[in-house]
């Protein structure tokens, strides 16, 4: 809403609208900023956990890769595989949303690999401002560095951004110590029920508020 019509009951009446849209849905979720937040409060949601965005203005930083899995680009004959473990993970179908980052930003798309078993994943986009990355899903801190890394690698000079679960400490840790900040939250909230919260501690970069 334009800020010269805040106040006066046009976001309600957008988010009220929508919600009825939607009342076949068993659940209804959001990423609230801290100016939406009370009116999405006001509605019935109900808070499910806090994101943070970090942003780096000029990433710099030299890469250090600890032995570990091989981090190599998604190829199409790995989708398959990698799409039912986002599925099991992210509790969603996030397929169509997957395939159109690998397809369009092959350049920020990265597995890791122990054998013939996907460990890790990272996708990215550009953005007006930022280099956005986002999201990654792996079985442990250090797989989810080395995958961000990675990219991160091929950005030098480049001004980053990306979307963390607050619970992700030390993986937030290591972004402060190569040049990131916390510059908001979000909260992401849902509606009716949460029937699909998939691995939350697989989980460590979402795509973005506007995706998920």
């Amino acid at each position: 809403v334009d800020k010269h019509f805040r106040g006066m009951g046009v976001g309600k009446l957008l988010m009220t609208s929508i919600i009825d849209r939607l009342r076949t849905f068993e659940s209804v979720k959001l990423d609230a900023t801290p100016a939406g937040y009370p009116l999405y409060q006001k509605l019935g949601f109900l808070d499910e956990l806090i994101l943070y965005r970090m942003t780096n203005p000029s990433f710099s930083a030299d890469p250090r890769f600890e032995p570990g899995s091989k981090v190599e680009a998604i190829i199409d004959k790995n989708l398959s595989q990698l799409l039912e473990m986002d599925s099991k993970t992210s509790g969603l179908d996030r397929s169509m949303l997957l395939r159109y980052l690998q397809g369009n930003y092959p350049g920020k798309a990265f597995m890791a690999m122990k054998g013939d078993r996907i460990e890790g994943y990272i996708f990215g986009r550009d953005g007006l401002r930022f280099n956005y990355l986002g999201p990654v899903v792996a079985k442990s801190d250090h797989e989810a560095i080395r995958l961000i890394m990675t990219t991160l690698d091929k950005l030098k000079g480049q001004a980053v951004a990306l979307d963390i679960f607050q619970d992700k400490t030390e993986v937030i840790k290591w972004l402060e110590s190569v040049g990131f900040t916390i510059q908001r939250q979000f909260t992401r909230m849902y509606l009716r029920s949460n029937p699909c919260d998939g691995l939350a501690a697989n989980q460590y970069l979402i795509a973005g508020p506007e995706f998920g």
